[in-house]
């Protein structure tokens, strides 16, 4: 019987390079899909405040969610696309008090505009209000009528006035629910082809607040008049003019209290139940 013989071949240097390119290549693909995605928008949820993507009570994705289902586009937009969203588009502005003057300059050259979010301005007359003013007082648990001409306004029937208001007297603005004849909770005002409307808290608008009396419909109404509904912010909180509040620190900002997250999230995600929610279009729908 013959002996077997055994032979070890070793891989030369180039032999294992050879063996090991498919795997360098997946790694590579692998690489170059990851970053590509990282340059791609972020889509993911968040939690900045009276935000489209974000699902918690201070956020306003709730509201999204169900303009997009109406038919409306929504996205957001920085500041300086802001200023050239077309006629087709409302423009949603959150706590307009921090824009600059530059972009307050072109928002107003817009053929619709929403503000929503006077927190941070009570106390003055900002130029983009005309003639009205910002106004913290005393909310109320009663719920009131329009007792204005707003379309808008009639379709959400009635609300609950809450500390953030607006007053005044500018020129072919329709002044809707007030509890007291002076403050008033919605504000709107069609002239020369624009439109403009204040809702001045953000709360109304936020999942934590939106199914309170007649809030969602107002907002639906106010922002999906058009296709396309833009939202956009501008930095973070400014000193308001007319306000006295201790110089912020190196290491903290001042916030207004009505800003900060809630202490205790809804159980479940505020914007699957209002998906389910039948009233909010009020009497009839959105306004055409």
């Amino acid at each position: 019987m013959k002996a077997t013989s055994t032979h070890v071949v070793t891989p030369t240097a180039r032999e294992r390079a050879s063996a090991a390119r498919p795997a360098l290549l997946i790694i590579a693909f692998v690489i170059l899909v990851f970053f590509g995605l990282a340059a791609l928008p972020d889509g993911r949820m968040n939690a900045v405040p009276v935000g489209i993507r974000n699902p918690t009570g201070d956020g306003a994705r709730a509201l999204a969610q169900v303009l997009k289902k109406h038919g409306v586009s929504v996205r957001e937009v920085t500041a300086k696309q802001a200023a050239t969203v077309g006629e087709d588009t409302t423009l949603v502005v959150v706590f307009p008090s921090r824009m600059s003057h530059a972009i307050e300059q072109d928002v107003e050259t817009r053929a619709n505009v929403v503000y929503i979010g006077l927190e941070e301005e009570f106390g003055s007359s900002p130029a983009y209000l005309d003639g009205l003013s910002g106004d913290r007082g005393s909310a109320s648990s009663t719920k009131v009528a329009p007792a204005c001409a707003s379309e808008i306004a009639g379709r959400a029937a009635e609300i609950i006035p809450s500390r953030y208001s607006v007053s005044g007297a500018g020129t072919n603005w329709q002044m809707c629910f007030t509890a007291d004849g002076e403050t008033y909770a919605y504000a709107e005002r069609i002239q020369d082809g624009r439109f403009r409307a204040v809702i001045p808290d953000s709360v109304r608008v936020r999942n934590r607040g939106i199914l309170e009396a007649g809030n969602a419909a107002l907002a639906l109404n106010a922002i999906g008049r058009t296709p396309k509904a833009r939202s956009t912010q501008s930095g973070g909180p400014r000193r308001s003019p007319g306000i006295s509040r201790p110089a912020p620190t190196a290491c903290r900002q001042p916030r207004p209290r009505r800003l900060s997250p809630p202490t205790s999230p809804p159980r479940s995600s505020p914007s699957r139940v209002l998906l389910r929610s039948s009233p909010w279009l009020s009497a009839g729908g959105l306004v055409p």
